[in-house]
């Protein structure tokens, strides 16, 4: 039974979604997993461990600018939270990175040693 077809008096609870979430994720099936990390911000917008997982599967999918938006959201409701911040950093160092490899010609990459980001 998915969450959307739980009958009212049995919505599962934004912890309950989490963990199958991560269940799901670590079968492989992110795509679901995405939906139960949604359901569980629909029931508790601050629920930081799933904007956490759900920012690293956008990040797997290459959508940067969601993880990044995803990230921000989580360091704001939890700004005492050091996985949300420590994300957002790697996440910002990467496309720091990414910009910088991208204006930069491939002899200046060579003469500044960092020709392919951060190690």
């Amino acid at each position: 039974m998915t969450p959307a077809s739980t009958p009212p008096h049995r919505q599962i609870t934004p912890l309950q979604a989490f963990h199958a979430a991560v269940a799901l994720e670590q079968r492989g099936r992110s795509r679901e997993a995405e939906r139960l990390y949604q359901y569980a911000l629909a029931l508790s917008l601050d629920h930081v461990a799933s904007l956490l997982r759900w920012s690293t599967i956008r990040v797997q999918r290459g959508d940067l600018a969601s993880a990044l938006t995803l990230l921000r959201r989580a360091a704001g409701v939890a700004p005492q939270s050091a996985d949300a911040h420590a994300a957002l950093g790697r996440l910002l160092a990467t496309l720091h990175y990414a910009r910088r490899d991208r204006l930069l010609p491939e002899s200046a990459r060579h003469q500044t040693g960092q020709r392919h980001g951060p190690s």
